[in-house]
Order: structure tokens, then sequence, then C-alpha cells
């Protein structure tokens, strides 16, 4: 189930995150995946040993149609902890891929050919 991890953050029971899957993958399998690893973790890491029931069981997916829909995404992913009251600075919260820095879309900028050039690859 290879596939590049693009934007993340992770919430109290759930979490946002833009992903390319590989050839052969597909979203549920990876999805199942990473929820399965990190409750794993979670529960080794902190002495957990009764059953943990952290997610919620279902999950939306979008297929991103072009560069200002990805950003219109990253932005979404990146000020989501700011817009449930965790922190004011996207930068601030831990559990997110902008931890210590602004937004991807902010640090590309708003002109669009610049933008266009930037995610070639992804």
């Amino acid at each position: 189930m290879p596939f590049r991890l693009i934007a993340y953050v992770i919430l109290d029971d759930h979490f946002h995150c833009i992903l390319r899957p590989e050839t052969g993958s597909n979203f549920s399998s990876i999805l199942q995946s990473i929820k399965l690893r990190f409750t794993h973790r979670l529960n080794r890491e902190q002495g957990i040993t009764t059953p943990l029931s952290l997610w919620q069981r279902r999950f939306w997916d979008h297929l991103l149609r072009d560069a200002d829909d990805l950003h219109r995404h990253l932005d979404y992913i990146h000020y989501n902890p700011v817009k449930h009251g965790y922190v004011i600075d996207p930068a601030d919260y831990q559990w997110s891929g902008a931890s210590g820095q602004r937004p991807i879309s902010a640090r590309l900028g708003k002109n669009g050919d610049t933008r266009r050039n930037q995610i070639h690859g992804f």
C-alpha cells in the first residue's frame, strides 16, 4: 500500500490528509492501515491495554481537480486546528504537517503561475 503523504492533521476523533496512492493502492486499505498503526503505537506508548475506539468509522474522499483545489484543501487541513479552537496559528499545532511552519499554500504565494510550478510532482 505505498502512498505519498502530502499534508495531514490529527484531531481528537478524526484526521484529515492529502495523499497520493501509488499504482495498485486504494484509499480504503491505506486509511485502514494508517488508523490501525496509529492506534497500535498510541496504545503501546501510553500503556493502554483495553480496546480503544479512536476513529470515526467512515471516511470521505475527494479527487483533487487542479492546483487551486489542492491549495484550498491544504489550507483547510492546516487551518483545521484553528477552526476548532486548539491554536491561533496552524504552525503551533503539534499534530499537523504545518507544525513549526506556515501552511504550504501560504509559502507558495498567491500567484497562480508560481503555485502551479511548485506542485508538479505531487
